[in-house]
């Protein structure tokens, strides 16, 4: 399986901010679960990955800690539209209502093409200008991971996998995601971020718990296994013969 593709966090995203004017962009990606103990980590690590990979045969989905800068400088004005900001509230942060999800993958020698397919994601994500903020991302959303299951159902080759020496394997598919943020300033105006695209090896490995067994959320923030090399876990039987179990998390 493969394993996580990562790099030093000195190494950044931020070049992306030149791409046009926009003040809002990515300044980088971090595991969620940098350690493999299923953990839910959501700040940034002391490294950073520039791309990944999934199976999804479980249903797992591809998520990672998303960093986002404002480059919105702080005013001293305390109002907006003549009405007074309380708590605190900066009248240059820029509330980011939707995340954009477009995805591409070429056709291979296994699989046809993806269809180029877009989505939108509402969120709710308060950037204060000059900060970065972090945020727990999934990259597939619904139409993402339906189009994703109809190329990897029906692959050209039989089986959707190839024997090399006794040795079978499942070629995956390289998947682009381009991803926006959309919202608006609090002080007025609407923005979209610099777009950035990341890429993900998506496969199946054809992976199935045994009959009367599930696979447990026991990998990344409690999804399934399958992403960057985690492994599936399937419940156990029941000793007395109630429902399957899964570990339980030390």
């Amino acid at each position: 399986m493969k394993r996580l593709p990562l790099f030093v966090s000195a190494m950044v995203l931020a070049m992306a901010g030149c791409a046009n004017d926009s003040p809002l962009f990515v300044t980088n990606f971090y595991p969620l679960d940098p350690d493999g103990t299923g953990e839910c980590i959501i700040k940034a690590g002391d490294i950073s990955q520039y791309s990944g990979g999934v199976d999804i045969s479980a249903g797992a989905n591809f998520q990672l800690v998303t960093a986002l800068r404002s480059t919105m400088v702080k005013s001293n004005n305390t109002t907006v539209d003549s009405v007074p900001l309380s708590n605190g509230i900066e009248r240059n942060t820029i509330y980011v209502d939707t995340i954009s999800l477009t995805y591409t993958a070429p056709a291979t020698e296994f699989y046809r093409s993806m269809e180029v397919t877009s989505e939108r994601v509402p969120v709710a994500i308060p950037i204060e200008p000059g900060n970065d903020s972090f945020i727990n991302m999934a990259f597939f959303g619904p139409a993402g991971y339906t189009a994703l299951n109809n190329v990897l159902d029906n692959p050209i080759t039989d089986g959707g996998y190839v024997s090399d020496g006794g040795f079978k394997f499942f070629p995956s598919v390289g998947v682009k995601v381009k991803v926006e943020f959309f919202g608006d300033i609090l002080s007025g105006g609407r923005i979209r971020s610099v777009p950035v695209t990341f890429p993900i090896d998506v496969y199946k490995s054809g992976f199935k718990c045994p009959a009367g067994q599930f696979p447990c959320p026991t990998s990344i923030c409690g999804s399934v296994g399958g992403q960057d090399g985690r492994p599936i876990i399937c419940s156990s039987p029941d000793p007395d013969g109630g429902m399957p179990v899964c570990p339980v998390k030390k």
